[in-house]
C-alpha cells in the first residue's frame, strides 16, 4: 500500500492524519493522545503502568479511555494544538479503538486498536508544527509494539518505572521506531534512517498483513478469532485486541508461527512481503560497521553502543539508532580489542590480549587511562566493573591473577592469585565476589573482593565466558557442550547445575532485566532462556537472515534490544525489543533488574 496523503492547509495548527485498515478507511474510531507513563512497568495488575490521557479540551467526547476525536468517512482526523498539552520529555503516542473498517452503515469493530507515536514533546507543548502529519495503520502498530515492546502491555499501558535511566531508555524506543517506518505515509522501511541498517522489511509487512484481515472484520471474525488465539504472550496469555495481539507477538515471537501466517488474505496489502512462514517473528536489523569488530561490545546508559574486536586497533561507537558517533577511531597502538567493560561514568575499559595492556576512553572517546602494559603477564582476557567504579582485569602467568585499579588506571589491590583453575571469564555480583570459569578445565571459581580464593567448583563443561544475573546467580557460555552451567552461592556452598536444549557451544551471553538468558553459539544462532532454564522456542534458535556464521558477543541495551555482533566481522545485528530493558551499564548493585 502506499500512503500519500499530504497534511491540509489546517496542519500548521493541527497534528492531522488518517486511520486506515490495509487500504480501507476506517471511519468513526476513537483517536486518542497519550503520553507513556511513569509510575512503574506495566505488569498486568491493576492501576500499573497507564498511559496519560492528554487530550481534555474541544474533543469529540471522552470516555473511560480518556478524550478523543473521531475519525471521518475517508479516515481522516484532526488534532489541534490546543486539544492537549504535553510536557517537555513527555513520549507520546495516538491510539485509535474501534471504527467501521468499511462494514457498511452502522458496521464497526470493537477490537479494532492500531498506533502510532509521535515522540519526544517538543518545548512548546504540541507536536502541530514537528509532526505535521501521521498515518496509522498496521505497519504503524507493528513498528510501534516492537519498538516499544520493553515497555508495552497494550495500547493504553506504555510505562516505566521513570527514573532518569529509564526515561532516557523510553526516549530511544520512541526514536527507534523511525527505523522500522515512516510516520509521515505508515510504509515500512527497507534501510534504517541513517542508511547503515538493513531492516526485516518483509516481516514488518507480513506481520502487518495478519492484522488487516482481522481489522478490517466486524471484530468475531474467523481472522479475529485465529489471531487472538494465537497471539499469545510467553504465559500463554491470548490476546483480545490487534494492539495486543502484536505486543504478545513481540513479546513471544516463537510461538504458533504458522497459525499466524496463514491469517493473511491471497492479495497482501503491504509488499514486500514473507511467502512462507518464519521460524520466528523476531525483527532483525543488520547493520554495517567501518569497524571489523563484533567480540567486544559493551552499552552505557545512554543506549550506545562501544565496538572492537581482537584483530583490529580501531573501535567504533554507535547510538541506540544505530548511527555512527565515532567511526574508526585508533585505540591500541597493536592487535585489537578482547573485551570491553563500560563503568558508572559512561567512559570504556578494554583489554588487548595480543600486547597484554588495558586502557580506558572517556565516553567522547578520548583517552582517560592510557594503554597500560601488566607486568608479568603471559596473557590477558576479561575485564569487569565493580560496584565502586574499580576496574578488574584476570591475567596468566606464572600464576593466575586479578588485578583491581582505580578510576585512573593506578593498581588498588592485588595482584591476587587465583589457585586452581585457568580462568577465563569475569563477572562481579552484588557482593563484591567475582566469578570466573575455564576454558582449558571444567572449573570455575569464586574470589572475594579482598583477594582470598572462596571457592572452586565444578561447572562440567570448559567454559569462557560468565555473566551474573539477580541474586547473584552466575551464568555461564559453556565452550565444552551445549549445556550451559549455572552457579549459586549460598553462605560458602556452591550449587552448580546446568540449562540444556541450546543450539550449540556457547560463545557469549548477557541477561536482561527479566533475568532471562540470552545465548550466542558457535552454530550461529541465539537462543534465550527464562531464570529457571526454559528455552524460548526450538532448540536450533533463531538469526537474522544473511548474518555472520558466529556471534563473537551478545548484549543487551536498556530498552530490551539485544545486540550481536559477528567475530571480526563488520557486521552488527540488533533483534529489536527481543528483550526485556536492563539496567546499564553493567553494575553489580543492579544485574537482572529493569532501570
Amino acid at each position: 500500500m502506499d500512503g500519500t496523503a499530504p497534511p491540509s492547509a489546517s496542519a500548521a495548527a493541527a497534528v492531522e492524519g488518517n486511520v486506515f485498515g490495509g487500504a480501507t478507511p476506517i471511519s468513526g474510531a476513537h483517536v486518542y493522545v497519550f503520553a507513556a507513563g511513569v509510575a512503574g512497568y506495566p505488569n498486568g495488575l491493576p492501576n500499573t503502568g497507564q498511559s496519560t490521557s492528554l487530550l481534555t479540551a474541544n474533543t469529540a467526547g471522552s470516555d473511560s479511555v480518556g478524550g478523543y476525536m473521531l475519525s471521518n468517512s475517508a479516515g481522516g482526523f484532526s488534532i489541534p494544538a490546543g486539544s492537549y498539552t504535553c510536557t517537555s520529555g513527555q513520549q507520546v503516542y495516538i491510539l485509535a479503538l474501534g471504527g467501521n473498517p468499511g462494514l457498511g452503515a452502522g458496521g464497526s469493530n470493537p477490537n479494532l486498536s492500531l498506533m502510532s507515536l509521535l515522540g519526544d514533546c517538543p518545548v512548546v507543548g504540541n507536536f502541530a508544527t514537528s509532526v505535521p502529519y501521521v498515518w496509522i495503520n498496521e505497519v504503524s502498530t507493528v513498528s510501534s509494539v516492537y519498538a516499544l515492546a520493553g515497555f508495552i502491555l497494550d495500547g493504553q499501558h506504555v510505562s516505566s518505572s521513570g527514573t532518569a535511566l529509564a526515561s532516557t531508555q523510553v526516549k530511544n524506543a520512541f526514536a527507534a521506531a523511525g527505523n522500522l517506518y515512516n510516520v509521515a505515509n505508515g510504509t515500512s522501511r527497507a534501510t534504517t534512517q541513517a542508511g547503515n541498517g538493513v531492516v526485516a522489511q518483509a516481516k514488518i509487512d507480513t506481520l502487518a498483513n495478519i492484522l488487516v484481515a482481522c481489522v478490517n472484520s466486524n471484530g468475531s471474525s474467523n481472522a479475529c478469532n485465529t489471531l487472538f488465539a494465537n497471539a499469545q504472550n510467553s504465559s500463554l496469555t491470548s490476546s483480545t485486541d490487534t494492539v495486543m495481539a502484536m505486543v504478545n507477538i513481540a513479546h513471544a515471537p516463537f510461538n504458533n508461527t504458522s497459525a499466524l501466517f496463514g491469517i493473511q488474505s491471497g492479495q497482501p496489502a503491504y509488499v514486500p512481503a514473507l511467502s512462507s512462514a518464519p521460524a520466528d517473528f523476531t525483527l532483525p536489523i543488520t547493520y554495517t560497521l567501518t569497524v571489523a569488530g563484533g567480540q567486544a561490545i559493551a552499552v552505557d546508559s545512554g543506549g550506545n553502543l562501544w565496538i572492537g574486536g581482537p584483530n583490529t586497533t580501531q573501535v567504533e561507537k554507535i547510538s541506540p539508532l544505530g548511527v555512527p558517533i565515532l567511526t574508526s577511531q585508533t585505540m591500541w597502538a597493536s592487535h585489537g580489542t578482547f573485551a570491553f567493560s563500560v563503568d558508572n561514568t559512561d567512559s570504556v575499559w578494554g583489554t588487548n590480549q595480543g600486547s597484554l595492556t588495558f586502557k580506558k576512553l572517556s565516553s567522547s572517546g578520548a583517552t582517560s587511562v592510557p594503554e597500560t602494559t601488566i607486568s608479568g603477564a603471559t596473557g590477558i582476557e576479561f575485564g569487569a566493573v565493580d560496584s565502586a567504579n574499580n576496574y578488574w582485569v584476570e591475567t596468566h602467568g606464572a600464576t593466575e591473577q586479578l588485578n583491581e585499579y582505580n578510576g585512573s588506571g593506578v593498581m588498588n589491590g592485588g595482584p591476587y592469585t587465583v589457585a586452581g583453575t585457568t580462568m577465563d571469564g569475569l563477572g562481579i555480583d552484588v557482593n563484591g565476589y567475582l566469578w570466573s570459569g575455564s576454558n582449558t578445565s571444567n572449573n570455575g571459581t569464586v574470589t572475594t573482593n579482598a583477594g582470598a580464593n572462596q571457592a572452586t567448583f565444578s561447572t562440567g563443561n570448559a567454559t569462557q565466558e560468565v555473566v551474573i544475573g539477580a541474586a547473584g546467580v552466575a551464568y555461564y557460555a559453556s565452550s565444552g557442550s551445549t549445556l550451559m552451567p549455572v552457579a549459586t552461592l549460598s553462605g560458602s556452598t556452591i550449587t552448580s547445575s546446568t540449562f540444556s536444549g541450546g543450539p550449540g557451544k556457547g560463545t557469549s551471553l548477557s541477561v536482561d532485566g527479566a533475568n532471562e538468558i540470552w545465548y550466542a553459539s558457535a552454530s550461529g544462532n541465539l537462543s534465550g532462556y527464562t531464570s529457571g532454564g526454559m528455552l524460548f522456542g526450538t532448540s536450533t534458535g533463531f538469526s537474522a537472515s544473511g548474518s555472520n556464521t558466529m556471534y563473537g558477543s551478545v548484549v543487551i541495551d536498556g530498552g530490551g534490544n539485544v545486540w550481536a555482533g559477528g567475530v571480526n566481522s563488520t557486521t552488527l545485528v540488533e533483534f529489536v525489543g527481543l528483550a526485556l530493558p536492563v539496567y546499564t551499564p553493567l553494575n553489580p548493585n543492579h544485574t537482572g533488574q529493569q532501570p
